[in-house]
């Protein structure tokens, strides 16, 4: 058997595995969606105020991203997985009134590895186990004015991120 005819016969063997595996992260992309985010403001001041308008697509996440190696100065002796120390509320606004609001602390934070590719080492889920999903209160294309209000707030170097899944054909 020549080399040619040797390599014809893998041709099949390594065809399937890839059109197998493409086949699986379509699927996975049509049914899940593709994960996005933005930034939505950095913690400089205890209250932040900004206008957001909501991205087509679901299961919207608040997240809180740290910059590398996170110092907490309330807790020098922090463990790494854990958030820095911060309390407060976030209130969606629309049309002069409160369409949402959700209370945000570090005890109820997840942490996560979605803003790696930002370089922030830490993020963390300020939304994962709120009661109402902020899908049910935002609606897409819609404007909204976002204000935040810390009764303790994290580091200066932190910042808020919204994270959403988008259709293939959203993107």
């Amino acid at each position: 058997m020549t080399r040619r005819e040797r390599l014809g016969c893998l041709v099949p063997f390594l065809t399937f595995p890839l059109l197998l595996l493409g086949g699986c992260w379509f699927w996975e992309v049509k049914i899940h969606g593709l994960p996005r985010e933005t930034k939505l403001a950095d913690c400089t001041k205890d209250s932040l105020r900004f206008p957001l308008r909501c991205p087509s697509g679901s299961r919207f996440q608040l997240l809180l991203g740290v910059p590398e190696k996170p110092v907490d100065w309330d807790r020098p002796n922090a463990k790494p997985n854990q958030p820095p120390t911060f309390e407060g509320k976030v209130a969606f606004w629309q049309e002069g009134r409160i369409v949402h609001r959700i209370v945000i602390s570090s005890r109820n934070a997840r942490s996560c590895n979605w803003l790696k590719k930002y370089s922030l080492d830490g993020a963390y889920l300020l939304t994962w186990d709120a009661p109402d999903d902020l899908e049910k209160h935002l609606t897409p294309g819609r404007s909204y004015d976002v204000r935040v209000s810390f009764t303790h707030r994290p580091a200066p170097t932190t910042s808020l991120w919204l994270s959403w899944l988008t259709s293939y054909k959203q993107a």
